[in-house]
């Protein structure tokens, strides 16, 4: 497949390849989707390359998160404060990345909330400027993601086995040796004493 990325110059109206593959040139790995965010960088995605961001100087794209299978990127609608971008791809159909930080969140379907992502492929982003809301057109319908929506999420604990014996959670703390804040102590009625890394959110008892 041909996924070659050029650049038009409006002056000239001059082509220049600048990175992917096509019948002339060879310069993997190939782009799906080009992007530039409302703080002028430009980014590129690709299937098996991750995420590439555009060096000015150089004029070259260069790898900048280990994100697979990306075909559509956006920028948060307050992204000039957060430094977020919407992507998808990644193992989970999903993923909010932080520019400054280069971390990045998956946010799976999980079967538990309703309300998170159907896991479905994500051909386009729409940022709604007047309102906040981010709607997202999946391969399975519309999605819409509203900062100013609270509700309760749900952390669900591991079964018991026992038919009519609950968990019953009665205490939750973080730990303060963990200076990244992402290691939190659970302990509960029946199933004891549980690890929980909110970073993975991974739960070992």
């Amino acid at each position: 497949m041909r996924q070659a990325l050029y650049l038009f110059d409006t002056r000239t109206y001059k082509l220049t390849h600048v990175q992917g593959n096509d019948a002339i040139h060879s310069n993997p790995p190939g782009v799906l989707y080009a992007y530039t965010d409302p703080n002028g960088n430009s980014w590129a995605g690709s299937w098996e390359g991750g995420l590439m961001k555009y060096n000015d100087t150089t004029g070259k794209f260069e790898p900048f998160a280990l994100i697979p299978f990306i075909v559509s990127i956006t920028a948060d609608v307050n992204c000039k404060e957060n430094n977020l971008l919407w992507i998808c791809g990644g193992y989970s159909g999903l993923v909010l990345l932080d520019v400054k930080t280069k971390r990045t969140i998956e946010l799976p379907k999980n079967i538990n909330q309703p309300w998170s992502h159907n896991g479905g492929r994500i051909h386009v982003f729409y940022p709604d400027t007047t309102n906040g809301i981010l709607w997202l057109g999946t391969q399975f319908g519309i999605e819409k993601y509203d900062p100013n929506t609270e509700h309760f999420a749900r952390k669900m604990m591991p079964s018991s086995g026992i038919v009519g014996q609950f968990p019953s959670v009665n205490g939750v703390i973080r730990d303060k040796t963990d200076p990244t804040g992402h290691t939190w102590w659970v302990s509960a009625w029946v199933g004891g004493f549980h690890k929980w890394n909110r970073y993975t959110d991974e739960l070992t008892s």
